[in-house]
């Protein structure tokens, strides 16, 4: 027996693709009608007044319409009938083709098609009624009137009844519904929807317009740092270059030094120092010369980039002069008038990245000068020897008995106290920051400057530990350990 054979099912996408014979029809319908919405508008568009027609005989077998003889009726009939507004009548049929596409599944009632119709029919003859009261007296010489025969008996009739105004009004009325009933507009959704984007076009204009604003202030800001910027780099190139301190090369010695004998003498034996003598410095370890530092060239280069840097930052500035020091080197600086030292203090991480330098600390006020001091660690450290302090000139002018040799100051110079004219005297520090080199300093600055038989030292060590290299010096008032 030979099986019957089943037959696949249809799927969607093959019967969307088939359709039915009443889809298909008004596909092919609604082609055709843009075919000919086409047509006509190639017909009206092409119109010539002397081709043969209804209103016009007595011509040849030449036709200049485009669309042939059938256009050339057409075009004559409806621009005769209608005017300008005859250019709606292909926008008429691509209407009805686009309901067909709308209501392809559903047909349109019979009272919804007389309200499509009723609308197309009021906006065909409003538009003729306003084409005749608007454009009579612009229209070009054409064997037409602007609105047609429906536009010159519609607007006479209205203008007698209602005046020019108020014809105007009912034939705007007349469009405002023809257009609402032929495609199912709401004009007070559409008002709605066009608020809706006026509030969302004004929101965004305004949020834009504070960005504009922003910006523009911003090129501005910008032009007039520019030419600030340029104005102070002019007045800068004309400065002379700073005034660069020769390097200090050592504290004055002072005539104690070359007055010692050369045969060395010990100071710690009681026994071999002679009582009313002082020690002799060159017991003491000589001081090392010293060597690096910033070359003359390189501290000139700074000071331009110093300058330059800060006038990035709209700060104008000049180096009046460079003091080397045998720790740090100082950069003076006279700032512009209206320039306050906070603003350079608050760059001084921008300046140590420029200079290439650990940090740079900013001296606000410098005793006895109206400049600025910009300090900056030197590449070199040098060593201060306690030698170098009491061989000073001012060490050894110097009449107290207790006078104590602190150091060097940031320019090289000998530093020396009175410890008399001080009320206290405190050394602290954490560990390893020097505080017993310190403390032997100041004794030995005693001990070169005054004899036993001015100064005794009572020293009281409770660890027995730093103080003990002590132990026999004719200064002690009590031996150690006592």
């Amino acid at each position: 027996m030979a099986q019957a054979r089943r037959k696949s099912p249809v799927t969607g996408s093959e019967s969307a693709i088939r359709g039915g014979p009443a889809i298909l029809g008004r596909e092919v319908l609604f082609i055709a009608l843009l075919a000919a919405a086409g047509y006509l508008l190639v017909c009206l568009m092409s119109y010539s007044k002397d081709d043969c027609s209804f209103t016009f005989a007595g011509c040849d077998d030449a036709v200049w319409n485009l669309g042939g003889r059938f256009g050339a009726y057409f075009s004559d009939i409806f621009l005769k009938l209608l005017g300008y507004p005859a250019y709606l009548v292909p926008v008429i049929f691509l209407v009805v083709g686009y309901r067909l596409f709308r209501y392809k599944r559903a047909p349109l009632a019979g009272f919804e098609k007389m309200v499509h119709g009723t609308g197309l029919g009021l906006t065909l003859i409003a538009a003729c009624g306003l084409a005749q009261l608007f454009f009579l007296d612009s229209a070009p010489a054409m064997p037409f009137d602007p609105g047609g025969s429906v536009g010159v008996y519609g607007a006479d009739w209205l203008s007698g009844s209602f005046g020019s105004l108020g014809a105007t009004v009912v034939m705007l009325l007349m469009l405002v519904a023809g257009i609402s009933w032929a495609f199912d507009l709401s004009w007070f959704t559409i008002g709605g929807q066009i608020g809706r984007w006026m509030a969302q076009g004004a929101k965004w204009g305004w949020r834009r317009s504070a960005i504009w604003v922003d910006w523009l202030k911003g090129i501005r800001s910008r032009q007039a740092r520019h030419e600030s910027v340029a104005d102070m780099r002019k007045v800068l190139g004309k400065h002379k270059p700073p005034r660069i301190e020769p390097r200090f090369a050592g504290s004055k010695e002072g005539a104690r030094i070359h007055k010692e004998k050369q045969t060395a003498i010990p100071i710690f034996v009681e026994d071999r120092v002679p009582k009313g003598t002082l020690p002799q410095l060159s017991e003491l370890d000589a001081p090392v010369e010293h060597s690096g530092g910033y070359s003359r060239e390189t501290l000139e280069h700074m000071s331009r980039v110093v300058e330059k840097k800060l006038l990035d930052f709209n700060i104008a500035v000049q180096v009046e002069a460079v003091q080397p020091g045998p720790v740090i080197t100082r950069f003076e600086v006279e700032p512009a008038p209206g320039v306050k030292a906070s603003q350079i203090a608050g760059l001084s991480r921008d300046l140590a990245r420029s200079l290439s330098v650990v940090s740079v600390r900013v001296v606000e006020n410098i005793p006895g000068k109206t400049f600025i001091g910009l300090e900056i660690p030197n590449e070199v450290r040098e060593t201060v020897n306690l030698v170098e302090g009491l061989a000073s000139e001012v060490y050894e002018s110097s009449k107290s008995p207790l006078t104590l040799f602190l150091g060097k100051d940031i320019a090289g110079q000998t530093v020396v106290s009175d410890l008399c004219k001080m009320p206290h005297l405190l050394v602290a520090g954490t560990t390893g920051s020097g505080k017993s080199v310190c403390i032997n300093a100041l004794i030995l600055s005693i001990i070169y400057k005054s004899t036993p038989a001015d100064v005794r030292f009572i020293m009281v060590d409770p660890k027995m530990l730093e103080l003990s290299t002590y132990d026999g010096i004719p200064h002690l008032f009590y031996a150690c350990g006592d």
